[in-house]
């Protein structure tokens, strides 16, 4: 008779597909890709030790860090997943640290027996993308302190869900200078960046890993992607003829109820990119979002 391979020990390689992603308080999350990892640098100190190879090492710090890339769905009994995402990455307490400031548990599943814990995880970047012809997804970037091997098998309820898409997405820019169409426009970003910091201590039981992580000054940014020449041109022309950055731009994504809707304020433009070929002639513009008498760059 034949013999199996199985019983050789040459095991099929793990696929992908049976793992899942949980962040600790946020609904349940269909996931494109994770990277969530500890990761460490092994460095090699210069030393006179009449040796021709190395005969020292040093362990560096431990860094928890990565991305989780999400599709924006709609389905039967769930929200706008972006109306759970956006107070997670944007939310500050008094002390302008990120709610809750001891961070979340985030969980990766891997595949059967391969289990990781990911502990005190803040959001140091969000960003919001799309590109007409295509899906609105998002990625967050990750900071954590510690991880734990191991624990019990998770499991999500979903049910069949659409992605949305870029024919449910508005733009509409106004301000001096400003022609707002949004016709013309076929990609849209949007970027959060809360500047996070690792701090390593002399903290009994932590190790190498960071004992917290603070959250720095929020950098509010994207980029406006045209058919043509970008319609901001004037505006970023203009820029030292205002005193004070006026634009605004109001996003929409998907339809009431279930709508996400967020307005940049105190925005200012760069001048254009042009990508210019035998093909479509295309733009892409950078704008910022600033700070006004409401405190947030945007609401």
């Amino acid at each position: 008779m034949p013999v199996s391979r199985y019983s050789t020990g040459n095991l099929p390689g793990p696929m992908g597909y049976l793992g899942l992603v949980k962040i600790q308080n946020i609904s349940p999350l269909r996931v494109l890709s994770s990277s969530i990892a500890a990761k460490q640098a092994v460095q090699h100190p210069d030393v006179l030790d009449g040796r021709v190879d190395r005969t020292t090492y040093q362990l560096g710090p431990v860094e928890v860090e990565g991305d989780i890339a999400v599709p924006i769905v709609v389905a039967a009994g769930e929200g706008n997943i972006l109306n759970e995402l956006w107070p997670y990455v944007t939310e500050r307490d008094v002390n302008g640290e990120l709610f809750p400031p001891e961070g979340r548990q985030v969980y990766v599943q891997y595949s059967t027996g391969i289990r990781r814990t990911f502990n005190g995880c803040k959001p140091n970047t969000f960003e919001i993308r799309t590109t007409a012809g295509d899906r609105v997804e998002s990625t967050i970037n990750f900071m954590g302190t510690t991880l734990d091997e191991g624990g019990g098998s998770e499991k999500i309820v979903v049910s069949p869900a659409r992605v949305l898409t870029w024919d449910q997405v508005s733009v509409d820019i106004s301000g001096d200078q400003v022609r707002g169409e949004t016709c013309q426009i076929r990609e849209f970003t949007c970027r959060i960046n809360n500047n996070m910091s690792r701090n390593y201590t002399f903290c009994p039981g932590v190790g190498l890993f960071a004992s917290n992580i603070s959250t720095g000054k929020r950098h509010v940014e994207g980029t406006i992607g045209y058919q043509g020449w970008a319609l901001t041109e004037d505006a970023a022309i203009t820029n030292p003829l205002r005193q004070t950055a006026n634009a605004s731009i109001v996003v929409v994504i998907g339809i009431a109820p279930a709508a996400f809707t967020k307005t940049f304020k105190r925005v200012i433009f760069e001048y254009q990119a042009i990508e210019m070929n035998i093909g479509l002639l295309t733009s892409s513009v950078n704008w910022y979002a600033h700070a006004d008498d409401a405190l947030d760059a945007f609401e």
